[in-house]
């Protein structure tokens, strides 16, 4: 996936200026510290204290880093389903924001016009510290264009607690911090659309299930990742994630760099759904990158159904071998005929096209 680069060029300043830092400090031991913490729990599909955010140097250190590098999840998700229309949103679990700045920032760069009249937007968040700094960053952002007149608030609370009705629901990390009823909590909140991400772990994965199986019961359809409403083919023994760059903004990279983390891929799962639609025939999603072995191109796709290991050859140009070689990761395809369930090869009168180009 290209890098998705929807930041602001005040982003840095912005930031900073809430978090009472100068450029420098961010590779300072204490700001890393409290990384290593979060981390460890979320890559290895354990829990931090509800009170994590109460600890300001937890905080400062999540704004600057996992907020920072959340927001590409968010804009790989619009990018293949799309913005959803205008409505009342909100952000379960915001902490200081993160998925409402990401909104908005995709918003500003690929749909501004959304950014007039627009309807009100609230995080729900339940620790007071990361709701009194996203108050401030959001009176902050009043003050560039062209967020000068956006709604923003944030309310103090549990949001599986909350309740209220919403057009569009997000959610970043909130499931695995939650009791296994969670997913049922989603159905309260009455969206026509939601956009979930969790961590590109199995147990992040495997509640995002639970929440898929949740808002397809309401009448929910799946606009990503699944081709088909079916019981999921990875459900037994294996994960579907995606990954983004997370070495972006230049901050970020001096942090992972202090921190020895030098792989930039940044591993997550995502869901979007909305009004249920007739499923397209023949439609395929990429779940990974092309592995070249001898002269042929390996990658999983998933219609839904199946999830086989699928073989095209790379001695002969042809549009069949073309689309699959080059299509992005979480690209949709339309395959006539599809892989077989176990292992496929496409021939060269196999039909390709991408569906989401």
């Amino acid at each position: 996936m290209p890098i998705l680069d929807c930041y602001p060029k005040f982003y840095q300043d912005w930031l900073f200026t809430a978090l009472e830092l100068t450029a420098g400090e961010e590779t300072k031991a204490d700001v890393l510290e409290p990384l290593f913490a979060m981390n460890r729990a979320w890559r290895d599909g354990g829990t931090l204290p509800a009170d994590y955010f109460a600890e300001l140097a937890t905080l400062r250190a999540y704004s600057l880093y996992y907020m920072t590098i959340n927001m590409p999840k968010l804009w790989f998700l619009l990018s293949r389903a799309g913005i959803p229309p205008a409505g009342t949103l909100v952000d379960l679990g915001s902490g200081p924001g993160t998925l409402v700045w990401a909104w908005l920032f995709y918003l500003a760069k690929y749909a501004p016009e959304r950014l007039q009249n627009m309807p009100p937007v609230i995080g729900i968040e339940r620790t007071a510290e990361a709701v009194a700094l996203a108050e401030r960053l959001a009176e902050s952002l009043r003050n560039y264009a062209p967020f000068e007149s956006i709604d923003v608030s944030f309310r103090c609370a549990d949001w599986q607690q909350a309740g209220g009705q919403y057009d569009l629901v997000l959610g970043g990390n909130v499931l695995m911090e939650c009791a296994d009823s969670a997913t049922d909590a989603l159905r309260d909140f009455g969206p026509t659309h939601a956009l979930l991400i969790e961590p590109g772990n199995r147990p992040g994965f495997l509640r995002m299930l639970g929440a898929r199986d949740a808002l397809v019961a309401t009448g929910h359809g799946i606009q990503f990742p699944c081709p088909a409403h079916a019981v999921c083919p990875l459900a037994a023994d294996n994960w579907c994630n995606f990954t983004v760059n997370r070495a972006i903004v230049p901050f970020v990279q001096r942090m992972s760099n202090q921190a020895g983390r030098l792989n930039h891929r940044h591993h997550f799962s995502g869901l979007v759904t909305g009004p249920a639609a007739p499923e397209t025939a023949a439609s395929w999603r990429v779940l990974s990158d092309v592995r070249k072995v001898h002269r042929s191109g390996v990658r999983y796709l998933c219609n839904g159904h199946v999830a086989p290991e699928v073989v095209v050859s790379r001695r002969k140009k042809s549009s069949a071998n073309e689309f699959f070689l080059r299509a992005e990761t979480g690209a949709l395809l339309r395959i006539q005929p599809g892989p077989d369930a176990v292992r496929g090869k496409l021939q060269a009168a196999t039909r390709v096209e991408p569906l989401d180009a």
